[in-house]
């Protein structure tokens, strides 16, 4: 059988008349499933003409039998159709299925890379996708992947212009910002890694007091168009949905906010349950995402202390921040690595794997976070080789010294946390007492000019007596995370470091003030027992 159309005429077959419009099979789409627990599918694309030749748009049905054609295009009307004239349109469909299009549709349901066929990979990252060949291939992105949507999007960045805003980001918080900014760039590439055999499962708490920046700091790296859709709150939200999270945002950051320390009981285990699942997620399922936590340092958690690099927000210039806020050019910086990386993947996947050899310790003993470290560092040799090519950055140097720096600042900590809580205070105490330059001392002969105040020591031969306040200044000077005035004065008492009055308040008067009297003598004892421990100052 033949089938023809001509305008005015209507559709023929063998010279004789079926219908005044025409309809045929314009292409087949074969959809693929990623989820391999669901079916692949195919739909057909029926193109139509009028009775005078005009195309009406296409339509897509799953099944050829039994359509309505007035439902699919209401100029059709197909209601007088008899019994042969359906079978005719049946016919002229099913014919007209070898000459359509076959495309192949891949229904993609998660970020990441892939090999769709031989020579044919892809990249999704939210709103973002690559494709290395599309002859006969499209993508379905699923639209939970779709709405991850990149801030201020541009395909390839001006190099001269770039190059400006990345020393922006790094000036940020010098010490700390190098750090937090090739870890977002890890965050976008993680792929790469995977595809060279190996998973970069960091884990990044960026520390700080009340007021540090923090969180405004984390969020202003992001590329993101909408960060709190890659956050989850340590507070108020649940740790199924954290760990649903993390594997959402493979290709992405993802934050977890507000650690508080100062919790007990049960929001204190739940917070670090949390933090824990997550960590422990990312390290069994490459694919997900680069995880930052803003926190008090991590006191207390061994588990979690040894295996997340923590670095401490400070020196934040405030000026530089309210730019790169202002500004925004993340996406646009992390999009132009990713198109260079894209471009080179061998190349790429090769150096990747010589430069672990070349920066790993194998064999030694090490804490767990230094895999994070070298993983980092390849990050920034990638980036100096394919995007600042003429090291005018030197994003390289400037990530050591602030992983050299960060390193220290942990490996202190962890060891001041390794002490019994008893050898920390008397170790805190003294130390404070003893800096010359951190109080002004007043003889108790010459009390009467004691007033109690943050930057005041009466100093008498029972010992030592300091305000609440003096403590609290006393701790946020030498930045002493981790450990309370309540904390202190428990522990003191307890040791009988304290000549106290009677009533349960720890304290004693002088001067009608309220201080804690430390005996001091007993304390330099205890203390020197402690033996050579480090200074409790940050570096």
């Amino acid at each position: 059988m033949n089938f023809s159309f001509v305008p005015n005429q209507g559709l023929m077959v063998d010279e004789r008349h079926i219908t005044e419009f025409d309809v045929k099979v314009n292409r087949i789409f074969y959809y693929i499933e990623e989820d391999e627990s669901k079916k692949n599918r195919m739909e057909y694309e029926l193109v139509a003409k009028m009775f005078d030749g005009t195309e009406l748009p296409p339509r897509r049905v799953k099944k050829l039998n039994n359509l309505s054609y007035f439902t699919l295009w209401t100029e059709i009307m197909d209601a007088g159709l008899d019994r042969w004239e359906r079978q005719m349109l049946l016919l002229r469909l099913q014919t007209s299925c070898e000459d359509a299009k076959q495309v192949k549709m891949y229904h993609i349901t998660s970020n990441g890379y892939q090999t769709l066929e031989v020579g044919k990979e892809i990249f999704v990252a939210g709103d973002y996708t690559y494709m290395s060949n599309q002859d006969g291939i499209q993508l379905e992105v699923d639209e939970n992947v779709k709405q991850m949507k990149w801030k201020n999007k541009v395909r390839l960045a001006d190099k001269k212009n770039a190059d400006r805003k990345e020393e922006d980001y790094l000036m940020a918080s010098p010490g700390a910002s190098e750090i937090l900014f090739t870890a977002v760039l890890l965050s976008a590439i993680k792929f790469v890694f995977i595809k060279a055999g190996f998973n970069p499962a960091v884990c990044i708490n960026l520390y700080g007091k009340t007021g540090s920046y923090k969180t405004a700091l984390t969020q202003a790296m992001m590329y993101m168009e909408n960060p709190s859709q890659f956050m989850c709150s340590l507070v108020n939200d649940q740790k199924k949905m954290a760990v649903k999270k993390v594997q959402q945002c493979y290709g992405f950051p993802m934050i977890l906010e507000d650690y508080h320390p100062a919790a007990t009981g049960y929001d204190y285990k739940r917070q670090i349950s949390m933090m824990d699942a997550v960590v422990r997620h990312i390290e069994s399922n490459p694919q997900s995402a680069v995880v930052f936590i803003t926190s008090e340092f991590l006191d207390g958690v061994e588990s979690l202390q040894s295996r997340t690099l923590q670095i401490e927000a400070q020196n934040v210039d405030l000026k530089t921040l309210t730019k790169i806020q202002q500004e925004q050019t993340m996406a646009t910086i992390v999009m132009n690595f990713l198109d260079k990386l894209l471009g080179n993947m061998k190349d790429v996947i090769e150096t990747i794997q010589t430069q672990y050899e070349a920066l790993s310790r194998h064999g030694e003993q090490s804490m767990r976070i230094e895999e994070s470290i070298v993983f980092l560092k390849i990050t920034a040799i990638l980036y100096g080789k394919y995007v600042d090519n003429s090291d005018k950055l030197k994003l390289k140097s400037k990530l050591d010294k602030a992983l050299t720096l960060q390193k220290e600042k942990q490996k202190l900590h962890l060891e001041q946390l390794s002490m019994s809580e008893e050898d920390r205070v008397i170790k805190v105490v003294c130390e404070l007492v003893d800096d010359k330059d951190l109080y002004r001392r007043c003889s108790y002969k010459d009390k009467a000019l004691y007033r109690g105040e943050a930057n005041e020591m009466l100093v008498s031969n029972r010992g030592v007596f300091l305000s609440r306040k003096a403590l609290v200044y006393g701790l946020k000077r030498y930045n002493c995370t981790g450990i309370s005035v309540k904390k202190i004065i428990l522990a003191l008492s307890q040791m009988e470091l304290l000549d106290e009055d009677r009533g349960g308040t720890h304290t004693t008067k002088v001067q009608n003030i309220r201080t804690y009297c430390i005996l001091y003598y007993e304390l330099k004892e205890r203390y020197e027992e402690l033996g050579d421990t480090g200074d409790i100052r940050p570096l």
